[in-house]
Order: C-alpha cells, then structure tokens, then sequence
C-alpha cells in the first residue's frame, strides 16, 4: 500500500505518493451503539483496501524517478515488477505479491 510522504508540500506532485516499507494494521476501536451505526464488515475492509492501493505511486512516476536517479520507493517498485515478471515467465503466476 501506499502512503502520502510527510514533506508533501515540498515536494512534486508526482512524488508525493510513497509505496510503504511496511505492513500496517488498521484496528477498529468502537463502541456497541457505533459498531451498530458503523459495521466492520468485509465491505468496508474491501473499500479500506481499494483506497490503500489507490494511494501507490504509477507505474509512470516510479519510472520517472528511476530516469532521475531514483529513490528507495521507485527502486522497491522495480524489484517487484522484476520479481512478478520473472515469476510469471517461470510458469508461477497465481496473482501472489512479492514480498521484499
């Protein structure tokens, strides 16, 4: 998933957006009369999800900074695409991500 760097008002638009490092768990602390008005269901865990995905940087702006020297986010992309290619050319595929 991505996320949107803390220096974002420095930077360009284009790079803004940070493909994260790590996991994150996202926990749902309510009480019973909102867990009623507001179900955690797998609807709203799709839609968290969907907009986690939403926030990693194009492919485009990834290949943009790797023709500007790259960075650590744009060189992580590569690995991946790298490891997902090579695993499809070997017969792998299955849609699994690869795990840095």
């Amino acid at each position: 998933h991505g996320f949107v760097d803390g220096a974002q008002h420095m930077r360009p638009r284009a790079e803004r957006l940070r493909a994260s490092s790590f996991s994150t768990t996202v926990a749902f602390l309510q009480t019973s009369p909102a867990a009623h008005k507001w179900p955690v269901d797998a609807e709203l865990a799709d839609e968290l999800a969907a907009a986690f995905c939403e926030a990693l940087p194009s492919e485009a702006d990834a290949a943009a900074r790797m023709k500007r020297g790259g960075d650590a986010v744009a060189q992580l992309l590569h690995r991946r695409k790298a490891k997902r290619e090579e695993a499809e050319s070997n017969g792998a595929g299955g849609g699994s991500a690869a795990k840095d």
